[in-house]
């Protein structure tokens, strides 16, 4: 996550700023939170590169950020091996036993459908 998150966050800032330099600080926020419509900027192309960075690239980045803070704090937690824990479960259990019976074939002679002076 570090590598690659860092590459598209360092992508981010530069949007941003350009979004700063070309629509004004206030103009840039406003867009990229979504609070004022892209085609509102001073320049409507990049006021919509601007939303969509604000409606794509913000929130996975965040969700990201807090699975993989999620993920350490599990692993720190965890006092064993996932593959011990499931070799542990698979001993007790006693293995997965005999396949089911296959029922008996109908006899000779017999479809094996109901007929239909069976009534069924």
């Amino acid at each position: 996550m570090i590598k690659h998150a860092s590459l598209w966050l360092l992508c981010f800032m530069v949007v941003y700023v350009l979004g700063g330099v070309l629509l004004g600080w206030r103009a840039a926020y406003e867009v990229l939170v979504g609070l004022k419509p892209p085609a509102e900027a001073a320049v409507p192309v990049f006021g919509y590169v601007l939303s969509l960075a604000g409606w794509l690239i913000v929130p996975a980045f965040i969700g990201a950020t807090a699975g993989y803070l999620v993920t350490r704090k599990i692993e720190g937690r965890r006092t064993i091996a996932l593959e011990a824990l499931l070799e542990q479960m698979r001993a007790r259990a006693g293995g997965p036993g005999p396949p089911p019976r296959m029922p008996a074939p109908p006899p000779a002679g017999s479809s094996g459908a109901p007929s239909r002076s069976s009534g069924l």
